[in-house]
């Protein structure tokens, strides 16, 4: 079996896969659940900037440059400046990581492609079986637990909204919002279109049993702005239908009131201090 960009010891396959363990890593070992992860992401990508001159920073646009800005500026006044500068921290070493990215061959841009397809498998593998065996394991820990761990274990439990390697169930609905369209543009080229099928269903599903309400929204505006670009309109009434579908589920599940108390409020209460 041989693995992508693995033919031989090339340069790609030398910058690849440095590329793939970093990933791999973080994947295990998330930065809010691990603090070394910090220093790994953030000195794993400078690294690789060391073998490669980053190029074509003025395709990034003015708008993306104005939110690497804000981002930065805004840190210092968040409720938690320091995890906020960690953040601000990931964001620009994602973008250098990206840049490096889109400067090599289509071949090598292929293999990251398909390790990120793989690795969000295997993420999206573990968020499903926790959320089918996982949370009944937790409550043989209840007993032990204080009582505000015992309230966040407790609605943890009741509502079954899978996180799978990650530290929060909204980080893995963002990093599952990076490979749907992946997967969809793999099924379109005619790429192992089963293949990239199932993947994109797969992600899908995983999407939706995080009951993320921004995810959703987050993908049906992605698509309608895309689609509005494309000039295909036909397709708009579809994803408005299929979005409220599954926005009126995921409310009607976890409740309206806890919805707007949880999710809301606590952003609300965050934007304000």
């Amino acid at each position: 079996m041989k693995f992508p960009g693995m033919s031989r010891l090339s340069p790609s396959f030398l910058w690849e896969a440095p590329v793939f363990i970093l990933l791999a890593y973080l994947l295990l070992h998330p930065p809010m659940v691990y603090p070394q992860a910090m220093a790994v992401a953030l000195g794993g990508v400078l690294f690789l900037v060391l073998f490669q001159r980053v190029k074509f920073l003025e395709n990034l646009g003015g708008a993306w440059w104005l939110f690497l800005a804000y981002a930065l500026v805004a840190s210092f006044s968040a409720y938690v400046p320091g995890l906020a500068l960690q953040g601000s921290g990931l964001l620009f070493g994602g973008t250098l990581l990206y840049l490096l990215a889109a400067q090599r061959p289509e071949g090598s841009k292929k293999h990251l492609e398909t390790w990120l397809l793989i690795l969000g498998a295997l993420a999206s593998l573990w968020a499903l079986a926790q959320w089918a065996w996982g949370f009944d394991q937790l409550k043989f820990q209840l007993a032990g637990l204080s009582k505000a761990d015992f309230l966040a274990v407790e609605k943890a439990i009741y509502y079954r909204r899978p996180s799978g390697p990650f530290a929060t169930v909204g980080s893995l609905a963002a990093f599952l919002l990076l490979l749907v369209p992946l997967a969809v543009s793999r099924v379109r080229a005619g790429s192992k279109a089963r293949l990239h099928a199932g993947l994109t269903l797969l992600f899908l599903v995983t999407l939706a049993l995080t009951q993320s309400v921004g995810a959703w929204v987050s993908l049906g505006a992605a698509l309608l702005t895309l689609l509005v670009l494309r000039r295909e309109a036909k397709w708009t009434g579809m994803i408005l239908a299929v979005l409220a579908l599954a926005l009126g589920v995921i409310l009607f599940t976890r409740g309206w009131h806890q919805w707007a108390v949880g999710a809301l409020g606590m952003r609300a209460l965050l934007w304000d201090s």
